[in-house]
């Protein structure tokens, strides 16, 4: 993933995410729905918000609560 496109889906993490007990946190579901609309795939969402201390909540998979 290129930086510009990096740019764009943290830009979306960002306006998608909200903070809770002083960390940011987005849901799986919102974080697919950026892969999906990006033309990434979600691991790369993954790897920004892993970046960015942006924590992934409600995983749809059990793999992060």
């Amino acid at each position: 993933m290129g930086k510009r496109r990096a740019e764009e889906v943290l830009a979306a993490v960002l306006r998608a995410s909200r903070i809770e007990r002083g960390r940011r946190r987005i849901s799986c579901e919102r974080a697919q729905k950026i892969a999906s609309r990006c033309g990434v795939k979600v691991r790369d969402v993954g790897r920004v918000c892993d970046r960015h201390d942006i924590k992934i909540a409600k995983c749809m998979l059990g793999c992060f609560r």
